[in-house]
């Protein structure tokens, strides 16, 4: 990366770090109703249409160091194996699930 487009990312995140509300003319948002971080119907609505159908942080890498590493991430109501590389023999999954997992 060259040194003119160092300088203007590193430009933009002291502006963004040392400003204290939102830019100049952004417009005013609404006040969102507590029901929507509370009410189970919400919630499954959401998980359902929106967060089903989208990608999603899991893991960060420094949580799967090497190759062998793995975890299991159960946030959106289906669980998953996440695995660095390849996953090792031993992980009780159903036989139906377990031909598509690559293995050492």
């Amino acid at each position: 990366m060259d040194a003119a487009k160092t300088e203007r990312i590193l430009r933009d995140i002291r502006f963004e770090t040392e400003r204290k509300g939102p830019p100049d003319g952004f417009p005013k948002l609404p006040m969102l109703p507590k029901g929507r971080y509370t009410d189970p119907d919400f919630f499954a609505l959401e998980m359902e249409h929106v967060f089903r159908k989208s990608w999603m942080f899991a893991a960060h890498k420094d949580e799967l160091p090497e190759p062998g590493c793995f975890l299991r991430w159960d946030h959106s109501g289906v669980p998953i194996v996440i695995g660095h590389d390849k996953l090792p023999d031993g992980l009780g999954l159903p036989p139906m699930l377990a031909d598509y997992v690559e293995r050492d």
